[in-house]
């Protein structure tokens, strides 16, 4: 189904992908072609390259039509197109993001759930986007569970604590994400705002992305910490991300029952393993999400960089 919107007296607008003008037409025309008699929308001039700002020549509010392409992408059902979304689709690109950083640290965006909220619909008022992503960061968690983070400028997220040792390990609490309905409310508003244009994903990170960072106290090349706990002490290893994995189940059931339509599991520095490690540090974790989550009724995603060969 081609995206439609209609005015607010019921026109209807519609895109046409071939050659991305925008007509205004009736509902019922053939949408694989111009149909005869379709008024265009603008001083009888095709709109090209302009599709987040379609405009009548009369005033209207746009009022959208569910776009469930990514949706059902994700049940492999048949769409007309591949869906497009990013990964960062809120960010310093944006002039209206870079005025709110301004003002606030990543950490109060994310902890104030009407600016998460805005922050999540900026580009998705400002272009065609097939799915919103919930504005949050993957090391949220982190901080209730006993770790002291910022993000410091220009160097990104520094533990000032970091996990190196058994005791380290058993310190961390396995949270019940009540310490994180910032996020859950976030995600509630958004779904208000968003009043079904596009659907919602939110997300967390996997227990090998979140211990490398607890580990080596921020970003690392090499994951050398990360690397010694893996293969010299094995169990308190497994410890660590079996607490991560319990984590992050709950947590992204909780996104889930907020409103969240589909939820992805980021592994950012999981590249860095062979897959025979992967199978037996850090897959059986994954697998303890993934199983925890199946019932929940949306698309479960898995993303990893560096994964690819």
């Amino acid at each position: 189904m081609l995206p439609l919107y209609t005015d607010s007296w019921g026109n209807v607008l519609r895109i046409f992908p071939h050659d991305r003008h925008v007509f205004l037409a009736d509902e019922r025309e053939d949408r694989r072609r111009r149909p005869s008699g379709v008024r265009m929308v603008s001083s009888g001039q095709p709109v090209r390259g302009k599709i987040g700002l379609l405009c009548s020549d009369r005033p209207s509010k746009m009022r959208p039509i569910m776009n469930d392409r990514f949706l059902k992408a994700c049940r492999r059902e048949p769409v007309d197109c591949t869906p497009v979304w990013f990964m960062r689709q809120a960010g310093r690109y944006m002039v209206e993001y870079r005025r709110l950083r301004e003002k606030h640290s990543i950490l109060e965006l994310c902890k104030m759930p009407e600016l998460a909220a805005q922050v999540t619909l900026q580009p998705i008022d400002r272009f065609a986007l097939d799915a919103a992503i919930i504005f949050a960061d993957i090391l949220l968690p982190l901080e209730p569970m006993g770790l002291s983070l910022e993000f410091a400028e220009g160097e990104g997220p520094i533990i000032h604590n970091p996990v190196r040792d058994r005791a380290a390990v058993d310190r961390l609490k396995v949270i019940d994400d009540t310490e994180l309905q910032y996020v859950m409310d976030a995600i509630s508003l958004t779904r208000k705002m968003l009043a079904g244009r596009v659907p919602l994903i939110g997300f967390a990170g996997a227990p090998f992305t979140l211990a490398s960072y607890a580990i080596e106290g921020g970003s690392s090349r090499n994951y050398i910490h990360t690397k010694q706990m893996m293969y010299r002490e094995p169990e308190t290893w497994h410890r660590l991300m079996d607490k991560f994995a319990r984590v992050i189940t709950g947590y992204l059931r909780r996104q889930i029952k907020a409103g969240a339509q589909a939820v992805q599991l980021f592994d950012s520095w999981v590249g860095c393993l062979s897959a025979g490690d992967y199978a037996e540090y850090v897959m059986p974790h994954v697998q303890l999400i993934f199983e925890g989550l199946k019932h929940e009724g949306v698309p479960l995603i898995h993303f990893g960089t560096g994964t690819t060969a």
